[in-house]
């Protein structure tokens, strides 16, 4: 019998966009969202050498959760290949290829991959890195556990939403942009280690993905 899993979209979150006035009055646009994407391959991260990055914090409950959840699947072939690309490639490269992909995790049509970065993107299209993702995103029904933590994943948004209108962010991004060129994407992570954080472009979107506040144990 086929199991048929539905998840909650990420369209069903509401995306909270905040509108920022730097300090020459550009305007700046920033939706604080999750991204399947990122968080398929930072729950990956969970079963290879990266999830001992700042051990020293005590972990986001989520993090958990989620390590919990995956270690059945530590020898799943595309945890295996990860950790073999892990040896070469850093936690970014992997975030620079997973925002090429579409919703289902397939390389986008319209994917422009970062000049520096087409290197990286050709070695895990060679390793059929996309397939391994739909593989280990099914085999795993790892969208059950989003499901089941839901309340979780909202709270955290709600918190970075908070914190991004608390703190002048547009202060720090006004130094450097005028009117920005770009969709701006705060992309919530509490799955990366703590003060990690990457910034990304497919030359449409500029994301920002930052992992959960810093807990001592």
């Amino acid at each position: 019998m086929t199991r048929h899993l539905t998840a909650k979209p990420e369209s069903s979150y509401k995306a909270p966009t905040i509108t920022l006035k730097g300090p020459r009055g550009q305007t700046l646009s920033i939706q604080v969202q999750f991204d399947d994407r990122i968080r398929l391959v930072s729950s990956i991260f969970l079963l290879t050498k990266f999830v001992n990055e700042n051990s020293g914090f005590k972990p986001h409950p989520l993090k958990v959760r989620t390590i919990e959840y995956l270690e059945p699947h530590r020898d799943h072939p595309c945890a295996v290949a990860s950790r073999e690309i892990a040896e070469t490639y850093w936690m970014v490269d992997f975030y620079e290829y997973a925002i090429l992909l579409d919703r289902t995790f397939a390389i986008r049509g319209d994917a422009v991959a970062t000049e520096h970065g087409k290197g990286r993107v050709r070695y895990f299209k060679e390793r059929g890195y996309s397939d391994l993702l739909q593989r280990f995103y099914k085999d795993t029904e790892i969208i059950l556990l989003w499901n089941r933590t839901d309340d979780l994943w909202r709270e955290v948004q709600r918190d970075c939403h908070a914190c991004l209108q608390a703190n002048c962010f547009e202060d720090f991004l006004g130094l450097f942009f005028g009117e920005s060129p770009y969709q701006m994407m705060f992309v919530l992570n509490p799955l990366d280690p703590p003060t990690f954080g990457f910034g990304l472009n497919d030359g449409m979107t500029a994301y920002c993905t930052f992992g959960p506040p810093t807990v001592p144990p």
